[in-house]
Order: C-alpha cells, then sequence, then structure tokens
C-alpha cells in the first residue's frame, strides 16, 4: 500500500493515481458508489441518479459502481473517478456515449459527501462530462450548484 496524503487514502501500489491527477484534485476523497441514470426516470436514462454511501442499502435494484469523490482544485467542481477495470461492465459503459456522460438534470450531493469534503455543494450540475483516463483510473470532472 502507498499512502497519498494529498488524496488521504491509501491506494495499493498497483493503482498509484499519477501526478497529474492529483494536480486536478484537492484534500479528501470520499469512497462512495454511484448508481446511473436520471432521478426523475427512477434511475433510467443518463446521468448521475443518486450517490450513496459504501454501507448504505437500497431498495433500488439499479446497478451501483464503487467510485471516489473529491474537490477539484480550482474549486468549481468535484472529481468523481472509478476503477477503470469498471468500464468492462456493460451496465458501466453504457451511460457513456462518445466518452461524455449526458446528465439532463442535476443530482443530489448527499450530506455525507458535503461534510467529509467540509463543502457547501448541494448538486451535481446538469450537462455533458468527459470521462478521462489516468493511471488505473478514469474520471469525470462535474460542475456543482453550492448552497
Amino acid at each position: 500500500m502507498v499512502s497519498l496524503p494529498h488524496l488521504n487514502v491509501l491506494i495499493p501500489e498497483k493503482d498509484i493515481i499519477s501526478p497529474a491527477f492529483q494536480s486536478l484534485s484537492l484534500g479528501e476523497t470520499v469512497c462512495c458508489e454511484i448508481i446511473f441514470g436520471s432521478p426523475s426516470m427512477d434511475c433510467r436514462g443518463t446521468g448521475i441518479c443518486k450517490i450513496t454511501s459504501t454501507e448504505e442499502l437500497t431498495s433500488l435494484s439499479c446497478a451501483r459502481f464503487r467510485a471516489h469523490i473529491t474537490l477539484r482544485r480550482d474549486g468549481h467542481g468535484l472529481l468523481v473517478f472509478f476503477s477503470k477495470d469498471q468500464l468492462a461492465d456493460a451496465a458501466f459503459s453504457r451511460h457513456f456515449q462518445e466518452d461524455k456522460l449526458v446528465m439532463n438534470e442535476p443530482c443530489v450531493v448527499p450530506e455525507f459527501i458535503r461534510t467529509s469534503l467540509n463543502t457547501d455543494i448541494q448538486y451535481i450540475s446538469a450537462g455533458r462530462y468527459q470521462l478521462q483516463a489516468e493511471g488505473t483510473y478514469v474520471f469525470i470532472s462535474v460542475d456543482v450548484c453550492r448552497g
């Protein structure tokens, strides 16, 4: 294991995040699960439907994907990153058309994320977000709305 104080997490050596990615993020990183889809369509469609803690049990039958979230260094959004291994999952990759995640409506940022990151961010904004690769991770840099 390698400790990356910048990200405040222990990461297996095979999963070391590159310096280029680290330069985009700021401070704490929170582990969570992402449910893709559109909130108004019961998780069908595209976007991020819901963000849950890794311990939270939900009655949703939607596919959940392990992710990490951190503040962007520029202060204008969040970075959501996943293991590249998840790209092989058809349920994961179908949400990225031309390597973009299309969010037609905002997604609520849950309290546990706001508290852990010490931020007033309330929502991930609707928009088209480019999927980017860095080391053994893929990530999305998303814009946000503050409370």
